[in-house]
């Protein structure tokens, strides 16, 4: 039986069942108006340290105006805790 992790992501809430993961209110009001390109994400891929790819669900696709740096940072930190770390984050953005 899989066990449901609840992971803090600021003030967002990320749900691991497993691998797979779904993120509800993953970028929600994390708008810094420091980026001049706006994008939403599309697609967001886990890569861990055995090599794993791990694709995460977005449910909520929000404006962001943050670099993308930043974002995959903070993603990487959410995911920290898990027993295969995450050590890269591909996203796939549009860019607005």
């Amino acid at each position: 039986m899989k066990t449901l992790t609840r992971l803090c992501f600021g003030s967002h809430l990320l749900y691991s069942l497993g691998a797979p993961c779904i993120l509800e209110n993953i970028i929600k009001d994390l708008s810094m108006n420091t980026s001049k390109s706006p994008y939403v994400i599309q697609g967001i891929t886990l890569i861990t340290y055995s090599g794993r790819k791990l694709p995460l669900t977005i449910v909520e696709k929000e404006i962001i105006d943050i670099p993308i740096r930043l974002t995959k940072n903070k993603i990487l930190d959410a995911f920290a805790s898990m027993k295969d770390k995450p050590v890269d984050v591909k996203l796939k953005v549009k860019y607005i």
